[in-house]
């Protein structure tokens, strides 16, 4: 296992800011200069020079995929930036729109893609995305200068990309999708294994007159699964000849949408049914929603598809997270062998006593109890408030339950709390601004920039963990006690 052990030091200050470009060394990726040469501060932060200098080692030794587990503060970007321009000719991959905002923030000169919905349409009326536009209601409709079309087309020969995890999967698998690059880059890497496991589970419910069976096991729901793929398979070809000859209403396209997700998801998974050795998955009979019953199909490890999917769209693989914790487990997630791995851990560089953890223990959070924990919680809330008045800060909840809890009895003008705002941007605007802000939120866990003063005091109001009823958790912890 090679795993970065070096007793780093302090970084200096830039260098090669004086070589001329000509005299630079070709390098692994067939451009000139080292990753170095394309850091762009004036100094480094602490091992920020020195992990850079690895990564670049581990290419030349021959490693294809390298692991940096480095955590918030040290610098990430910064390092992904340098080999990313070093290639010339690489795509990032961020799992939150938040995430490519910040990318676009802190380097103008990297290109963000997003998905349709990001864009507005020309044709349409005030609002309306290229998502939803005429030419995506009716075959052959113009649309010249089309802003998606052309961001694509500019994000195509851009030498740096930056997608998010969604619109990169979508527009590769659906439609005219992006070629390989010499480096791909996987920002929160540690979400990949989440991201797969979503693209490939789907839900069969009880719309269009599908009568939904309960079963004991996943095999007696072979025949039942071939059937509905064949409905919502004619379902989807009735809708694309509409789309064809007539065009369709705002309604029907996102049916068509929807549609055409969830049959190439059940296509893999009947496919894989019929394998001697199928990928296994685990499913989930429910009584509850708008289409009750329903039963959706999850598949417990995705590393197989995970790695010939994701990896094709680079000849070398950048992977940066603050959450890999133990090597072994994440190759195993995503399917890639440790040997062919290189994994750097770069230690904290914040002096542990200035972030110590102080515990409190308001009462047990699970299901059962939660509610006669709830009033103690917002008491210990109130006390951290009060002593520190002046320090800004986050209250992770952990669930929406305890945030409406939170925003229902607490009158604190303080708290600053996500879901009153339309975006993350907003919220982070006022949270600025406003003195002492608290920001009060369930699932800004990650891809949230806090720079200086912005969180100087962060409360957990219950520690997250994978849940043992959930069968894809109990199943793994089966395989892999």
């Amino acid at each position: 296992m090679c795993e970065a052990s070096r007793n780093y030091t302090d970084g200096g200050s830039l260098p090669g800011a004086d070589v001329d470009p000509a005299d630079r060394e070709k390098n692994i990726f067939g451009t000139t200069g080292k990753a170095t040469d394309f850091f762009i501060p004036e100094s480094y932060r602490r091992f920020q020079r020195e992990t850079i200098e690895e990564i670049e080692s581990a290419y030349e030794q021959g490693f294809r995929h390298v692991v940096v587990d480095a955590p918030t503060g040290s610098g990430k970007s910064h390092i992904a930036r340098a080999l990313a321009f070093q290639a010339g000719d690489t795509h990032i991959l961020t799992i939150q729109k938040l995430l490519q905002d910040q990318y676009q923030s802190d380097f103008p000169d990297m290109y963000v893609m997003k998905g349709r919905n990001a864009y507005e349409c020309l044709l349409g009326e005030n609002g309306t995305t290229c998502a939803e536009g005429p030419c995506r209601l009716k075959k052959r409709v113009a649309c010249d200068g089309c802003p998606y079309k052309l961001a694509k087309a500019r994000a195509m020969s851009a030498p740096v990309t930056v997608h998010n995890f969604d619109s990169f999967y979508y527009q590769n698998s659906f439609g005219h999708g992006f070629s390989g690059r010499k480096l791909i880059i996987i920002d929160e890497c540690h979400n990949i294994a989440n991201k797969f496991s979503e693209f490939l589970s789907f839900t069969i419910n009880s719309r269009g007159g599908i009568d939904v069976p309960e079963a004991e096991s996943i095999g007696q729901y072979d025949r039942f699964v071939k059937d509905a793929y064949a409905q919502y398979a004619d379902e989807l070809s009735r809708l694309e000849s509409q789309f064809d000859v007539d065009g369709l209403s705002r309604e029907n396209l996102y049916r068509m949408q929807e549609l055409s997700k969830i049959v190439h998801r059940m296509k893999r998974y009947i496919m894989e049914r019929e394998k001697d050795n199928p990928a296994e998955y685990v499913f989930d009979y429910s009584t509850f929603g708008r289409y009750a019953p329903s039963v959706t199909f999850r598949p417990v490890y995705v590393g197989d598809y995970a790695s010939r999917w994701l990896f094709e769209y680079g000849e070398r693989s950048l992977m940066m997270s603050a959450t890999i914790l133990d090597k072994e487990m994440f190759c195993k997630e995503v399917g890639l062998n440790p040997s062919e791995v290189y994994y750097i851990s770069v230690p904290s560089t914040f002096p542990a006593e200035n972030r110590p953890i102080v515990k409190k223990y308001a009462g047990k959070m699970g299901y059962r109890d939660i509610d006669y924990t709830l009033p103690t919680l917002v008491e210990y809330i109130e006390e951290i408030l009060e002593k520190y008045p002046g320090r800004k800060g986050i209250i992770q909840t952990h669930s929406e339950k305890i945030a409406n809890y939170l925003k229902e009895n607490m009158d604190d003008p303080r708290l600053t709390f996500n879901k009153d705002f339309d975006s993350p941007q907003e919220m982070l605007s006022v949270h600025a601004s406003k003195e002492g802000s608290i920001i009060v939120a369930s699932g800004l866990r990650e891809g949230l920039d806090l720079r200086g003063d912005l969180s100087k005091l962060q409360i957990f109001c219950k520690v997250p963990y994978p849940s043992l009823g959930d069968k894809v958790v109990a199943r793994k912890l089966e395989l892999d006690p």
